[in-house]
């Protein structure tokens, strides 16, 4: 395991100080730094939470009991959901090792299949970067930007600055899975590269006479991109299982996060202060940004998963056709790509892509009504 978790040392390292890998990276050292971060986490939110609550009318909109509650409920939602991440760290903790194992049984089998192509194996780590710091700089930006130049006022500069600090944290978990699905994308995409080179190969030996040769070529061929499909999978079912409960109370969050964000943006237009709303559309849209930049990383996931399943059945048919035995071998090996399935998901309880975008979107659109009833009556207030 030392080798690929060595080579992704530096993302882990950061997971690892906020609390969301609660392992030892080196295999070879028995060290309790993490636990020493996940502490230090679990003591810094429940201070950040009594700090919040003790100083709430200096922080939280108290000029109307409907803005009162839209906070306090964001205030709230938002320290559960990060309690939630950290407990679910811990709990699983044990489960990461197990994948990161299986990760490593990955890695050593496609290595392998390299002398077909190079590849660069900080491909993973290049792109993550770059979404990462882009990301965070697009999120510090807009909201100190509305923090100090557009809403320059003491309470909800307290407001922005605080809730920057756990929207960063809680942002921080939904970056472990975006990094896990570019790790299995990663390998999905060798596994599509080998597929393209069996095919290749089908082509070629369809017209040999050799029956003996050419199948036993093909067949350890797919037997080995089968079995790594297979682990793959099993892989993505672990995800699923460590951080299943992560996307359940994240979709449960933005669905809160919607409602509280368009009951501001409605008071902000009815109060007259468009510009201002406008501002506020761009400090709030991180967390959406955030929630799409992981859909999209989801379902290229299954693209690649489907154009593998596409290659399989390309595989040429008159190689196939040779003998009956051909035909069984390629059949069979056919049967467990085509039967993966490489998505995840809360709890099976519905896939994480655009999807579920849509559906929460459209829950808040039958809350906007209401709350631009209540806005309206706020204001006459």
């Amino acid at each position: 395991m030392a080798k690929i978790s060595c080579l992704y040392r530096h993302v882990l390292k950061i997971f690892q100080l906020f609390g969301y890998h609660c392992f030892t990276i080196d295999s070879n050292r028995n060290c309790r730094y993490w636990i020493v971060c996940w502490l230090i986490n679990v003591l810094c939110g429940i201070f950040l939470t009594i700090f919040i609550y003790c100083f709430q009318y200096s922080i939280l909109y108290s000029d109307s009991d409907l803005g009162y509650i839209v906070d306090f409920t964001k205030f709230v939602v938002n320290f559960g959901v990060y309690f939630c991440f950290l407990i679910e760290s811990f709990y699983y903790r044990n489960v990461f090792i197990r994948l990161w194992s299986d990760l490593q049984i990955i890695e050593n089998s496609v290595c392998k299949w390299i002398t077909h192509w190079s590849r660069n194996e900080k491909e993973v780590l290049n792109e993550f970067w770059k979404i990462f710091f882009s990301f965070f700089t697009y999120l510090v930006f807009w909201d100190i930007f509305y923090a100090l130049v557009i809403c320059p006022v003491i309470r909800s500069s307290n407001f922005t600055l605080i809730f920057l600090v756990i929207f960063s944290l809680t942002h921080l978990r939904q970056f472990l899975v975006l990094f896990y699905t570019k790790l299995i994308a990663y390998y999905l995409n060798i596994v599509k590269r080998q597929m393209h080179f069996i095919q290749s190969q089908s082509s070629a030996l369809g017209v040999l006479d050799n029956l003996s040769y050419d199948i036993h070529l093909i067949k350890d061929e797919l037997r080995s991109v089968a079995d790594v499909c297979a682990r793959l999978d099993q892989i993505v079912l672990t995800l699923n299982k460590i951080i299943g409960f992560s996307l359940f109370i994240i979709k449960i969050r933005e669905h809160a996060h919607l409602l509280t964000d368009s009951y501001w943006i409605i008071f902000r237009i009815l109060n007259g202060g468009f510009l201002r709303s406008l501002f506020l559309i761009l400090s709030l849209s991180s967390k959406y940004v955030c929630l799409v930049i992981n859909f999209h990383a989801v379902e290229h996931l299954y693209d690649i998963r489907k154009s593998i399943q596409n290659i399989s059945n390309g595989i040429n048919f008159a190689f196939q056709n040779k003998s009956n035995f051909h035909w069984q071998t390629v059949e069979s090996y056919n049967y467990r790509i085509q039967w993966s399935r490489t998505m995840l998901s809360g709890y099976d309880m519905f896939g994480y892509s655009y999807s579920t975008m849509f559906e929460i979107c459209l829950s808040v659109l039958t809350s906007v009504a209401f709350l631009t009833q209540m806005a309206d009556r706020t204001y006459e207030n």
